[in-house]
């Protein structure tokens, strides 16, 4: 009898870590759609690009999810995933 609660506790938590998984794989999924990169030549506020006129700002690379900045990729899909 006590093999047998211990067999369901192990099923039990392995089909909790399973269903965890998945809906962080579903909701990284989902982020991966969101996070925008943005090079450095769409960051001007006036010319940038082929125009040659300077670049306003120059911050580098960055992402861009739901009008916020982030510097890496792993904040920005951090930002997403726990928001």
């Amino acid at each position: 009898m006590k093999k047998q609660y211990i067999i369901c506790l192990v099923v039990g938590v392995v089909i909790l870590v399973l269903m965890a998984g998945g809906g962080y794989l579903f909701r990284y999924r989902g982020c991966l759609k969101m996070v925008a990169y943005v090079p450095p030549r769409e960051q001007g506020e006036i010319g940038g690009g082929f125009s040659g006129l300077q670049r306003i700002t120059d911050k580098g690379d960055y992402y861009r999810f739901y009008g916020q900045e982030y510097k890496t990729s792993d904040d920005a899909m951090r930002a997403c995933i726990w928001k």
